[in-house]
C-alpha cells in the first residue's frame, strides 16, 4: 500500500511541478499506479484512481487537460474542437467502468461517494429553483449571449485594487487558527491558475495568483481549504479520499473566507460570485448527467 501511496503523491507533484507540459512523465506516473493498483481488490476508494489511469482514459484525459491541441482565439471555436475528444472519453472512461461490473462511468462515481443519481438530480434542481431566476436576470440585464459566461463573470469580478495572495492566504490561515496548515504549505506564484496538491515529502504545494479579483480570491480560500484536508490526512490515506468530501470542505472554507476578510462591498460581491458560480455548477452537472443517458 505505502507504493501506490507514493506513486499518486509522484503524480501529484509532477502535476503539481510541471502543470503545462510533461505529458510523457505524466503517463509514466499513471502507469506506476495502474500496475500498483493491479495488486489489490478495486475497492470503492480506489475504483476512481483506477479509471483514471487505464491507458486510453489518460491519454485523452491529459490531452484535453493540457489545452494546447485546442488553442483558438474563440473560446466557442475551442469548445467545438474540443467536443469530439470529449464524448470519446466519456465511452472511454464507460467501457473501463463496465469492466469492473458497474452500469457505467456515472454510476460508478455515484456509488463510490454514497449518492444515487434521483437524490444529486434533486439538490441540484431545488437550488436552481432557488437561485436561477435571480442569476438569469442579471445575465439577461447585461446581455449576455450564449457561451460569453465565463467572460461574463470576468468582467464582474474586477476589483478596483489587486491584493497581495500571499498576505490574504496568510490572513485567511490566522483568521482560522490553522498556521499549522500554512507552516507545511510550499507556495509558488501561478500566471491565473491555483490548485493545492499532497506530495511525498509530505509538503502542501498550493500555486496561487495574485487576487485581482473576486473569483481570484474566492479560489485561494477554496484551495487553502484543500489544504487544510491534506494536512489532516493521516499518512497513506489520500487514495481513499472521498472527492465529494474534499469539495464540500473546500466550498466551506471559500465561504467562510468570503465572509471573514475584506470590506462590506468585497463581502457582498464574493457571495454574489459563489452564488453566481454555483448556479453555473448546478446547471453544467444536470446537463452532464443528462448527456451520459442520452448521448
Amino acid at each position: 500500500m505505502d507504493n501506490l501511496y507514493q506513486a499518486i503523491l509522484r503524480f501529484n507533484r509532477l502535476q503539481s511541478e510541471n502543470y503545462d507540459g510533461a505529458q510523457h512523465d505524466l503517463e509514466e506516473a499513471q502507469e506506476e499506479i495502474r500496475r500498483e493498483l493491479e495488486g489489490f481488490r478495486i475497492e470503492r476508494g480506489l475504483v476512481r484512481w483506477w479509471i483514471e489511469c487505464q491507458p486510453a482514459v489518460r491519454k485523452l484525459r491529459n490531452k484535453l487537460d493540457d489545452g494546447s491541441a485546442y488553442e483558438s482565439g474563440d473560446a466557442l471555436a475551442a469548445a467545438a474542437k474540443m467536443r469530439p475528444d470529449v464524448l470519446t472519453l466519456m465511452d472511454y472512461r464507460d467501457e473501463a467502468a463496465r469492466s469492473l461490473r458497474y452500469a457505467g462511468y456515472v454510476d460508478t462515481v455515484l456509488a463510490v461517494e454514497g449518492l444515487t443519481e434521483e437524490l444529486l438530480r434533486r439538490h441540484l434542481t431545488a437550488f436552481l429553483e432557488l437561485r436561477l431566476p435571480e442569476v438569469a436576470e442579471k445575465a439577461k440585464a447585461d446581455g449576455v449571449a450564449m457561451g460569453r459566461w465565463f467572460s461574463w463573470l470576468e468582467e464582474r469580478a474586477k476589483l478596483a485594487k489587486t491584493e497581495d495572495a500571499a498576505e490574504l492566504l496568510g490572513a485567511f490561515a490566522k483568521r482560522l487558527g490553522m498556521e499549522d496548515v500554512l507552516a507545511l504549505l510550499d507556495v509558488r506564484m501561478s500566471d491565473g491558475v491555483c490548485f493545492a496538491s499532497q506530495l511525498e515529502d509530505g509538503r502542501i504545494q498550493m500555486h496561487i495568483a495574485e487576487a485581482g479579483d473576486v473569483l481570484s480570491r474566492n479560489t485561494l480560500f477554496h484551495e487553502f481549504g484543500h489544504a487544510c484536508v491534506y494536512g489532516h490526512l493521516p499518512k497513506g490515506r489520500l487514495p481513499w479520499l472521498s472527492q465529494a468530501v474534499d469539495e464540500v470542505l473546500a466550498v466551506l472554507f471559500e465561504n467562510a473566507g468570503v465572509r471573514l476578510l475584506g470590506d462590506a462591498e468585497t463581502k457582498r460581491r464574493g457571495m454574489e460570485m459563489l452564488r453566481t458560480e454555483y448556479t453555473r455548477t448546478c446547471v453544467s452537472g444536470l446537463f452532464e448527467l443528462d448527456l451520459w443517458r442520452d448521448r
